[in-house]
């Protein structure tokens, strides 16, 4: 019973003091433990109405003004960037206007509207940047609305981490930049459109967003990589259909995506490598293609492992590199490859069991032993 824990807790690929330290960590992180930042935005500073212009959006009947003797601007480059000074009592609503002193307000400034009680935020189309943690920890944000022509291009490092109540935003198309572990923890998110401007999916972007069901990338999407952790533990998703120009999927990628079904490569896509334990767990998952023309090089330890539902899996005659147990556990599998004999890169447990430490235990029909039938890969001797 030791042993096999023990073998557990190395197929998982981290000790298990490293899981506990990071996810209290991560925990943690959704609310600060300091003492120091609510009490440090609340004080009181004269009313400054007069200098404000009103905004011209607003989703109920909001005072502007009334709202803006709330607000904190600071001169920057070009205009100015805001936050929030404490929380009006008459309203959960907080409207940023796009001016002030006749200059366009341009930031949301690093952790200056975190931990406040809102559950809307209308942002103005002037802004270009949301700072790192400028959201994080509102626990009752519910809906985030750019107005029209949004000029927005960044949203940073952990700017929506843990707004466990955030249902409803669209990330404007002009967007090219999204954070680190930017929406981590944002339980009631159901569908994301990633802008075609987005290069990477960040580590830990939506980490646990258990709600999410679909994955959307713009036409023409500019996407290059998807890095470790990204879609981690995001359990309602069912498919997903990666953009050709993605290069690299990083490791625990997917990981315990318990409803994921399909992943799907386009013909001529970039991808060349799949990093360890990018699929762990994803019980579900049945169908994994690489269109033609495949340019995958390396698959990594365990990236898919205990996918106990996958059936068969081409692997492309580009790949070069399989590493230790990349199939384990996946007792239904078998193995279609494009190439005639084992190359000298492939780790020679890659189709292994662990639990048994058999090094050829799922079953593998190299070139020739295979043809498409029908569209789908059938050894010849049936």
């Amino acid at each position: 019973m030791i042993l096999k824990f023990t073998k557990k807790i190395f197929k998982e690929g981290i000790s298990s003091f490293f899981v506990v330290l990071m996810f209290f960590s991560m925990l943690v992180g959704c609310k600060d433990l300091s003492s120091s930042s609510k009490t440090d935005k609340t004080s009181t500073s004269k009313s400054a109405s007069s200098q404000f212009n009103e905004s011209s959006s607003s989703s109920s009947s909001i005072d502007q003004q009334k709202i803006n003797e709330y607000l904190r601007f600071t001169k920057i480059y070009g205009g100015y960037s805001v936050a929030l000074k404490e929380m009006p009592e008459f309203t959960s609503v907080i409207s940023i206007p796009n001016m002030y002193q006749d200059e366009p307000v341009l930031e949301i400034e690093d952790k200056e509207f975190n931990e406040f009680e809102i559950t809307e935020v209308i942002i103005p189309s002037s802004i270009l940047k949301i700072g790192g943690e400028a959201f994080k920890d509102c626990d009752s944000l519910q809906s985030v609305t750019f107005e029209e022509n949004s000029k927005l291009t960044s949203i940073g490092t952990s700017a929506f981490n843990c707004c466990g109540a955030l249902s409803n935003i669209v990330i404007p198309s002009g967007v090219t930049n999204i954070g680190d572990y930017a929406f981590n923890y944002c339980g009631s998110l159901t569908n994301i459109v990633i802008p075609n401007g987005v290069t990477k999916i960040a580590e830990g972007t939506f980490v646990e967003c258990d709600s999410i069901q679909s994955v959307i990338f713009e036409k023409n999407s500019r996407l290059a990589s998807i890095e470790g952790w990204a879609f981690y533990d995001c359990y309602s998703l069912t498919s997903i259909e990666i953009p050709n120009g993605v290069t690299s999927i990083g490791e625990y990628a997917f990981r315990d995506c318990i409803l994921l079904q399909s992943v799907t490569f386009g013909e001529n896509s970039k991808l060349t490598s799949i990093e360890e334990r990018a699929f762990l767990n994803c019980n579900l998952l049945q169908s994994v293609i690489f269109g033609e023309n495949s340019k995958l090089a390396s698959i990594g330890n365990w990236a898919f492992c205990a996918c106990v539902s996958l059936i068969s899996i081409v692997i492309p005659s580009s790949v070069t590199s399989v590493g230790e147990y990349a199939f384990d556990s996946c007792n239904s599998l078998t193995i279609y490859c494009e190439v005639s004999s084992k190359p000298r890169g492939w780790s020679s447990n890659w189709n292994g069991d662990w639990e048994s430490n058999e090094n050829d235990s799922i079953p593998v029909y190299w070139s020739g032993e295979w043809s498409y039938v029908d569209g789908i890969p059938t050894p010849n001797n049936n």
